[in-house]
């Protein structure tokens, strides 16, 4: 931000520190021309400082995706994500217990796949960008 405002303090600067005089209109033109000029400049130079573009092509696209599908399939099989306490049964015919009803801990599950996700993604792409 402080770039930005460079050019226009520079201007209030000169302005003030001039000798005293009438400025024509030609001199305030060509002022707010500079001002212009050095503001583009300033905010095109930080734009590309911040840029960052990055490809993925479909191989790295696909070793993200099996890595975040492992990791997932991991935590499905260490982990009750499946509440055995809300399940419901019934008797079926020939005497078959059936499940009629089972809850799954999906919140707990969009959480790990939540983390999941930021952390292989951080892994294959590099960092994710925050605003401060």
């Amino acid at each position: 931000m402080e770039k930005i405002l460079t050019p226009f303090e520079t201007a209030i600067n000169n302005t003030a520190n001039a000798y005293p005089s009438i400025y024509s209109k030609d001199d305030v033109v060509q002022l707010l021309i500079n001002l212009k000029d050095s503001t583009l400049n300033n905010v095109s130079l930080l734009l590309e400082e911040n840029a960052t573009v990055s490809v993925v092509n479909e191989n790295e696209f696909q070793v993200f995706s099996d890595e975040v599908t492992n990791a997932l399939d991991h935590f499905i099989n260490h982990n009750e994500i499946i509440d055995t306490d809300s399940a419901e049964f019934g008797i079926d015919y020939d005497n078959r217990i059936t499940i009629d009803n089972i809850r799954l801990q999906d919140d707990m599950l969009c959480d790990e796949l939540r983390d999941i996700l930021l952390d292989k993604f951080q892994e294959a792409f590099g960092k994710i960008k925050t605003e401060e």
